[in-house]
């Protein structure tokens, strides 16, 4: 699950950056980059998140 969530972030980055690059020129690439990359860790959390209050529904019924 972790690699997939890896990749389909480099895909989305590569995408925007792509994009950005025509509009806004190289120097927007390190935004691109960080703004995906947080894009993912809150995505993971979530994951998380939602795993552990599976578990603990879990646990109380």
């Amino acid at each position: 699950m972790s690699g997939s969530i890896i990749q389909f972030s480099q895909a989305v980055g590569a995408s925007i950056s792509a994009i950005v690059i025509n509009q806004f020129g190289m120097p927007m690439i390190i935004f691109i980059s960080m703004i995906t990359s947080l894009l993912c860790v809150i995505f993971c959390l979530l994951q998380t998140i939602q795993k552990q209050a599976a578990i603990i529904t879990s646990e109380n019924i």
